[in-house]
């Protein structure tokens, strides 16, 4: 009944964001029955509930109707946006991207870190596909973020943080040496 899979998406908005069925019903002023027949894709909502269902959620209306492949939530910080930033970076001789864990795995966390080195005149990229999310942050030079059919251009002081449910790869702009760090969330 419904191609864009609105009950879907819905259901997925409201779980990501820990709130119940009842709790959006009360922001948006509507019944619980209504919320679940929409997330359960017995009804498509007119356009007047969904536009508030989506502020409620904080999100944009055409996030309802976007091609699932197509839809990468992420947000970009640039280094003119932020007050705080300072770190040393990795030194290398590879002429290979490599990527390292700065510390070693702590059993029952969730959090990955990376660090991801492009050495000067590297103009390979690092392709990864994993579950949940990431934080990346430049700490040296000038990047590409690829995440699915996407690019994104990033310097130093930069940072994102994204759904990895898509393919991700990152690159060296312009062959000189990058330094990125790559915080994973595990399932």
């Amino acid at each position: 009944m419904d191609e864009f899979d609105i009950g879907g998406k819905l259901k997925q908005a409201r779980q990501k964001r820990k709130m119940s069925m009842k709790e959006l019903a009360r922001k948006i002023g509507c019944s619980t029955s209504l919320i679940s027949l929409i997330e359960n894709r017995k009804i498509s909502p007119p356009i007047k509930t969904l536009s508030g269902i989506a502020k409620a959620l904080n999100m944009a209306l055409a996030d309802f109707f976007e091609e699932d492949e197509e839809h990468v939530a992420l947000e970009i910080v640039r280094e003119s946006e932020t007050r705080n930033r300072n770190g040393e970076y990795l030194t290398g001789a590879s002429a290979a991207a490599e990527q390292t864990r700065p510390c070693a795995p702590v059993k029952n966390k969730k959090m990955k870190p990376n660090f991801i080195r492009f050495p000067k005149g590297c103009s390979n990229y690092l392709k990864y596909l994993h579950s949940e999310e990431s934080l990346v942050y430049v700490i040296h030079g000038k990047a590409e973020l690829f995440i699915g059919r996407h690019t994104i251009p990033l310097e130093e002081g930069d940072s994102v943080y994204f759904e990895t449910t898509a393919a991700h790869g990152f690159r060296s702009r312009d062959d000189s040496e990058v330094l990125i760090l790559e915080v994973e969330m595990a399932a």
